[in-house]
């Protein structure tokens, strides 16, 4: 196996990062999005049930909630992306065995 190193510098500072770093890196930087965009999604959806809930009937009320749920929409697919490519390999086995539990 054949192992890289990525050299950053800045100015006359150089550091080294190992393949092990920069995927922890990834790991993090995954679990974030991931969690983020359907935290995001859900906050959408929970806005646009209190408008609902509240009856603003008025026009600009309306083209609000239809934004509101197509960023909503739009979250959740990024969501769905980033669980598959961060958590299970795209993997549609390891995605169901994980929300199974």
């Amino acid at each position: 196996m054949r192992r890289t190193v990525i050299i950053l510098s800045a100015g006359s500072l150089a550091t080294a990062i190992s393949p092990r770093a920069i995927h922890a890196m990834e790991s993090e930087i995954g679990e974030l999005l991931t969690r983020w965009t359907v935290r995001l999604a859900v906050a959408c959806y929970v806005l646009r049930l209190s408008v609902d809930v509240t009856g603003w009937g008025t026009p600009s009320a309306k083209r609000a909630v239809l934004w509101l749920w197509t960023a909503a929409y739009g979250l959740f697919l990024t969501h769905v992306i980033c669980a598959f490519q961060f958590y299970h390999e795209w993997s549609h086995f390891a995605a169901y065995e994980h929300t199974a539990r």
